[in-house]
């Protein structure tokens, strides 16, 4: 997982490897977009508590995370999933490629589910972490869509599929380098990764 200074991978501010089991690399995921990503709040008369939310939907990036870590070709043991956020993007590439009924187009629309990992997308299933089959990319599509944020896009190549959010508030002058992110590099490499999840969204 890293945090890239710009749009390219010339420089990090922080970077991370997440190690352990399915729901741990989950948690891990999830907490370094709330680390790295904006979170905006808002009081509204439904409800004495404030609303927030993460500039690109919580519930799309972990569907996309979920999407990932069971999908991905579990025998390319010598492959990660990776988790790169960049000033203007975030990219999820996991290991493998598209059952052949799928592409990176017809995702979008209403299709069967072809999991690789069947046993894995059964116990995943039934502890109610996936819902219908074939429903993730739909319901990642409409968590963009009810929040206002431009559809992600799907891609297959060098065998990884691919799912990249653009980030709504991005600015050209965003991708100035400074001495301090040059710093930053140095001292966050491998830092252990701190949960920054509010509560309400663990619910």
């Amino acid at each position: 997982m890293a945090r890239f200074v710009g749009t390219n991978k010339n420089m990090f501010r922080d970077n991370q490897r997440a190690e352990g089991n399915f729901f741990q690399l989950l948690d891990a995921g999830v907490a370094f977009c709330f680390k790295h990503l904006s979170l905006s709040g808002r009081i509204t008369n439904h409800s004495l508590e404030r609303e927030e939310q993460l500039e690109v939907p919580y519930h799309a990036l972990r569907e996309a995370l979920i999407n990932a870590l069971c999908h991905r070709h579990w025998e390319r043991y010598n492959l990660t999933i990776s988790l790169a956020i960049y000033d203007d993007r975030i990219e999820i590439a996991s290991p493998g490629i598209f059952p052949p009924q799928i592409t990176p187009e017809n995702i979008k629309e209403p299709h069967e589910s072809y999991p690789h990992n069947l046993k894995v997308a059964e116990a995943l299933y039934r502890m109610t972490y996936l819902e219908n089959w074939g429903s993730g990319a739909r319901r990642i599509i409409d968590a963009c869509q009810a929040q206002g944020v431009e559809t992600p896009t799907w891609s297959s190549d060098g065998g990884f599929v691919t799912i990249t959010f653009k980030r709504p508030y991005f600015a050209s002058d965003t991708t100035k380098i400074d001495k301090e992110d040059k710093k930053a590099t140095k001292e966050d490499k491998y830092r252990s990764t701190i949960d920054q999840v509010p509560l309400k969204f663990k619910k």
